[in-house]
């Protein structure tokens, strides 16, 4: 089979609280990397939403050869001031999904299409869904859209939040690069291509607007660029660490550390992902 784009419906996906999931595999000079976009559903923390999951380095037969990233966050973690969590994704949860829709080179269509796998040029999945506050998990505190952009050069997220009422905020990330640490022991950014290694604590570069973290023996490469994003005093900074013990390095663009927000202000960004594997 020519090494081109797939993807393939997966009705029995089940990593985290998953139900279900679109692989979508992107060749790389050594095999792919499988990409999975998964249904979360993990009602004790009221998730129930389309996010970007684990990926996993494959064979040139798509057979997963090992997993690049743990549980963690890739599009959206909001935090309100004196919420004990924050809102986003099956790890915080508080996010309910009300419609997703699937493109293949334009024309839309159901997911059980692709029931065996099916070869595209762009994908483009879009998702609508509302953030709960964490404090009664009922009360609608903001809509989100993200549409993931899919071709040969990686997977790109835009995103939109409109928040629905006046609040203070605490740490907001719209971009967020999870891999574990076993794969990555150093990084550059856009600003300062000197390479440096990933240390317990946080680097922070100001107006930065990507970062590479990369394993010298691991031959993988995980490229997360910000060319669009909402800007505030205390964040407009890409955040790089070992994430103080955790299994994966942190790589995580704040919005803010501290802000507030008007009822019907909106926040736009894109975030683009790139993993090599054989760099």
């Amino acid at each position: 089979m020519k090494k081109g784009l797939y993807c393939k419906y997966d009705s029995g996906f089940s990593l985290e609280k998953s139900v279900a999931a679109l692989r979508v595999y992107i060749p790389t000079k050594l095999g792919y990397v499988n990409y999975n976009v998964a249904h979360a559903v993990h009602s004790e923390i009221f998730c129930d939403t389309w996010r970007l999951s684990h990926a996993f380095a494959c064979d040139d037969n798509f057979e997963n050869e090992y997993c690049l990233n743990p549980s963690a966050e890739w599009d959206m973690a909001l935090r309100i001031q004196d919420r004990d969590d924050f809102i986003g994704g099956q790890l915080h949860g508080d996010e309910i999904f009300s419609s997703v829709k699937f493109f293949i080179d334009g024309v839309q269509k159901e997911i059980t299409c692709f029931a065996e796998l099916t070869a595209f040029n762009v994908l483009t999945i879009e998702v609508e869904s509302v953030g709960l506050d964490p404090s009664d998990h009922k009360t609608e505190v903001l809509k989100h859209f993200k549409k993931y952009v899919i071709n040969a050069d990686g997977v790109a997220v835009e995103q939109r939040v409109e928040w629905l009422g006046d609040y203070l905020l605490t740490s907001c990330y719209l971009a967020m690069m999870p891999p574990f640490k076993e794969f990555t022991d150093s990084y550059y950014t856009d600003i300062d291509t000197e390479v440096k290694r990933i240390t317990v604590s946080d680097f922070a570069v100001k107006n930065c607007k990507s970062a590479t973290l990369f394993g010298e023996k691991s031959g993988l490469l995980f490229r997360m660029s910000v060319p669009k994003y909402p800007s505030y005093e205390t964040g407009n900074q890409l955040l790089v660490s070992d994430n103080r013990g955790r299994p994966y390095n942190k790589m995580y663009f704040s919005v803010c550390r501290s802000a507030s927000v008007r009822c019907g202000e909106i926040w736009e960004s894109r975030t683009e992902y790139v993993i090599q594997n054989g760099v």
